[in-house]
């Protein structure tokens, strides 16, 4: 049978490393460092694809991987699982300064494909909103001369 596209746990170790990025994170009040490492995609015997990762310092490290119908779509939906993850901490986990939501937004979902236009122009709506207001506030600035 095969297994569902997305992030399945993996006993061996992490090879061929291709990112490494540091997130920080509050536990207990302490300031913890964590490491997210993304391997190399490979392609496994059924033709998909496996693309491995890893995420140290919220406990317990341990490699997992995305299978995606290429090494693309693999690569790709890892972004997501590390979201996933560091979402589970107690904690909140951010990259300089930077919330999840911004260094790791979430993916428009493609369930259906109008659908996700409507998501898509509601994205863009909220942006050109939030970019016209920033313009009047920075016009505004600029005339106080601060």
């Amino acid at each position: 049978m095969r297994e569902p596209l997305g992030s399945r746990k993996m006993s061996q170790t992490l090879r061929g490393v291709i990112a490494t990025r540091e997130f920080s994170a509050r536990r207990a009040g302490k300031a913890v460092r964590v490491i997210v490492r993304i391997g190399k995609p490979y392609p496994r015997s059924t033709g998909e694809w496996d693309c491995p990762f890893e995420v140290r310092g919220l406990g317990r490290t341990r490699v997992r991987k995305c299978l995606g119908v290429d090494a693309f779509q693999a690569l790709q939906l890892v972004p997501q699982a590390v979201r996933v993850e560091l979402q589970k901490a107690k904690g909140q986990v951010t990259w300089y300064g930077a919330d999840l939501e911004q260094v790791l937004p979430r993916s428009v979902p493609t369930i259906e494909p109008g659908l996700a236009r409507r998501i898509n122009r509601l994205i863009d709506r909220e942006l050109a909103r939030f970019l016209r207001v920033a313009r009047r506030r920075f016009r505004a600035r600029q005339k106080r001369g601060t």
